[in-house]
């Protein structure tokens, strides 16, 4: 399901028009959620 709130800057899929923020193998694309970094006290995607 979707989560509420601001995804940030993402990715298109020129064919689909999808939005993505991590490649995957086989060139799957994928919208993962930001992780929380302790260390810096920040939230980061893969993009």
């Amino acid at each position: 399901g979707a989560y509420p709130g601001y995804a940030g800057e993402l990715l298109v899929d020129k064919a689909t028009g999808a939005s993505y923020n991590a490649n995957g193998a086989r060139g799957r694309k994928y919208l993962l959620p930001a992780l929380y970094d302790p260390d810096t006290g920040d939230c980061a995607t893969l993009v």
